[in-house]
């Protein structure tokens, strides 16, 4: 694509609030970690993302959330996109998991 002065020029016009926009915008935050059967792992409250069983069984539960959620390997849940409070995850037999949460 070719950049014209006039685009350069609307774009330098327009960044703060093009800056204000992305700095306000949802962060993804990835991590994918091995659980021993057993472990217990706290991941602070998101707005969305999934929680996918990669390997193993997982149990899910949320704090304002009355549903557990049981994962297979293979699966995902989708975290509610309201602030529903921390989730927990518990591997129920050796698990790897990975999460994608929008904070």
């Amino acid at each position: 694509m070719y950049v014209t002065p006039n685009h350069v020029e609307t774009l330098f016009k327009h960044w703060p609030a093009l800056r204000r926009r992305l700095a306000a915008a949802p962060a993804p935050r990835t991590e994918a970690r091995a659980m021993p059967q057993g472990e217990t792992w706290g991941i602070a409250a998101a707005q969305g993302g999934h929680i996918e069983c990669l390997e193993g069984r997982l149990w899910i539960t949320q704090g304002c959330n009355s549903a557990d959620h049981v994962l297979e390997a293979g699966e995902r849940w989708a975290m509610p996109g309201d602030d529903c409070g921390d989730v927990l995850v518990h591997a129920l037999r050796d698990a790897r998991v990975h999460v994608l949460a929008w904070t």
